[in-house]
């Protein structure tokens, strides 16, 4: 198995959205990032099987006991985890546009 499917380690996964996010930050190449700031919802949606998936897996949002997904839900209500890591894409997009 390649090693970027491979789930990864306790201490690598994000615990809140704040860091997640930071995570995200740091990891998306810059261009990237200038992409999505400049992003409507609609346009964000359409990551939903690539760097949304990637959210869902790398970060464990289908994990029952994830707490990243509690911060979530302690954010934004009770939330699906295709949905969370859309909200989590949405909101690297308002805190790079400086919303």
């Amino acid at each position: 198995m390649p090693d970027k499917f491979k789930r990864p380690h306790p201490d690598e996964i994000p615990s809140s959205v704040d860091e997640a996010l930071k995570v995200l930050a740091d990891i998306i190449l810059e261009e990237d990032l200038v992409r999505i700031a400049g992003m409507n919802d609609e346009e964000l949606s359409s990551m939903h099987f690539g760097l949304g998936m990637a959210v869902r897996n790398q970060f464990c949002l289908w994990d029952n006991d994830s707490p990243l997904m509690a911060d979530m839900v302690a954010r934004i209500g009770q939330v699906h985890p295709d949905d969370a890591s859309f909200e989590l894409i949405r909101m690297l997009r308002d805190m790079l546009a400086g919303q």
